[in-house]
């Protein structure tokens, strides 16, 4: 059970996933006044509540039966383990160049949870195993590697979508029933939740914005020039998503999330000799230095 507290208000919040995935795992929604809800953010919520409610607001997540398998167990394992034709010091390499790209970066989320952060981070762990697929795996396994990731991918980000429903229907479950200034708050949580069922949700939209920014990152070069471009793009994504709301606190926001991602990057093909090419520059953010 995970439990956050908004501007003395309660609420629990039981987390039922409504998309189905392969994988359920146990994330914190921590900094949640900062999850959207179509250009409101659960922070403006609260704040139309009254003043003097003695009530405190809490999002709790009470996680469905603990998955003891990891994500490489559920995804890569059965796989890999069939594979024939492949050398078994071959197999374990990969399998260790996986398991690598799936660990989960502490650090990046260490500050809290947003839709847009997590998304993020999801499609750059796509291009982590994508790289490894094209670049240090047997030619055989390639493709079938790259549909695994895929999948693995597809369901990181539905599960993303899921948090953000559970909060508006934790909502509105609360608030259904209320009069006065409530109603407007339960009409706003009924509509979040009627798009994300449409698929037309602000989450989902932008998730499919920053799948098309990544989609032009390709291993030819100028990687680096690539990358940015896509760190710009999540930016300016995020400034229309806000629209009125963004100002030098959200914009401070993201270019902290843009860096943590710059340095989870080089973190990780740093640890390859044979990714070196991929490593980005120092000039601004990120913790390891460019070779030329």
């Amino acid at each position: 059970m995970y439990i956050n507290t908004f501007n003395n208000q309660s609420l629990h919040l039981n987390n039922s996933l409504r998309i189905e995935s392969n994988q359920t795992t146990r994330e914190d929604i921590k900094n949640s006044a900062s999850i959207k809800l179509d250009k409101l953010t659960l922070s403006d919520v609260v704040g139309e509540m009254r003043k003097d409610a003695d009530l405190r607001l809490k999002v709790t997540e009470m996680k469905e039966k603990e998955q003891n398998d990891s994500d490489y167990d559920k995804y890569y394992s059965s796989f890999l383990g069939k594979l024939e034709g492949v050398p078994e010091e071959d197999k374990n390499q990969l399998t260790e160049l996986i398991k690598t790209a799936l660990k989960r970066n502490g650090d990046y989320f260490s500050n809290g949870w947003t839709s847009d952060k997590e998304s993020m981070y999801h499609l750059q762990t796509q291009e982590k195993l994508n790289l490894i697929a094209e670049k240090l795996a047997p030619d055989s396994v390639r493709d079938e590697l790259l549909s695994i990731t895929n999948q693995y991918t597809n369901d990181k980000l539905d599960q993303t979508v899921n948090k953000s429903l559970s909060v508006y229907e934790a909502i509105y479950n609360r608030d259904k029933g209320k009069a006065g200034e409530y109603v407007q708050i339960v009409n706003r949580m009924k509509n979040s939740i009627k798009n994300i069922q449409e698929g037309n949700h602000d989450v989902q939209v932008e998730q499919k914005q920053y799948k098309e920014l990544f989609s032009n990152l390709n291993s030819l070069p100028p990687f680096q020039n690539q990358y940015e471009e896509v760190m710009t793009g999540y930016k300016e994504i995020q400034k229309d998503q806000l629209d009125g709301s963004w100002n030098k606190k959200t914009e401070s926001r993201i270019d902290k999330n843009i860096q943590l991602l710059r340095e989870d990057w080089n973190d990780f093909v740093s640890q390859f000799e044979e990714l070196d090419f991929y490593r980005l520059s120092s000039d601004k953010y990120s913790k390891i230095d460019f070779k030329v």
